[in-house]
């Protein structure tokens, strides 16, 4: 497992708990096949170190006890992403062909002002595409 996959299964983790305990009490939890254990929970203890850094979560020890809790609700936790003016046109154009062929004005994308009801479109619009295939069934 890489610090990326960590990542990835600490935020699914943190969108249904709000808080993780020592990796004995959950790591069965959040990795349920691996490999090699101790590299996992390496790469688990790195994710939980670099959450903490970008201010997401604190550490906290309770008698022998290490917890790992939310410092916010997860839904608030929000991220600032610049898109370069190609990439903004491109999701532009893509969702903005789908709204045309299927007449639904209220999705439609400016490329100069994307925001985050785009880009949560855009999404739906690939899950739907994926929907019943195998890289859906990974996930």
């Amino acid at each position: 497992m890489t610090i990326l996959d960590a990542c990835e299964k600490l935020y699914s983790w943190f969108s249904k708990h709000d808080y993780f305990q020592n990796l004995n009490a959950h790591f069965k939890e959040i990795c349920l096949v691996s490999d090699c254990m101790d590299a996992d929970k390496a790469a688990i203890l790195n994710g939980l170190e670099t959450l903490k850094k970008l201010d997401i979560i604190i550490e906290q020890k309770v008698g022998e006890q290490t917890f790992w809790i939310l410092k916010r609700p997860y839904a608030t936790i929000e991220q600032n992403v610049v898109i370069s003016a190609p990439i903004a046109n491109l999701l532009a154009q893509f969702t903005n062909r789908f709204c045309e062929a299927a007449k639904d004005t209220e999705h439609m994308c400016d490329p100069s002002n994307i925001t985050e009801k785009n880009i949560s479109f855009l999404l739906y619009l690939v899950n739907e595409t994926f929907k019943g295939s195998s890289v859906n069934n990974n996930t």
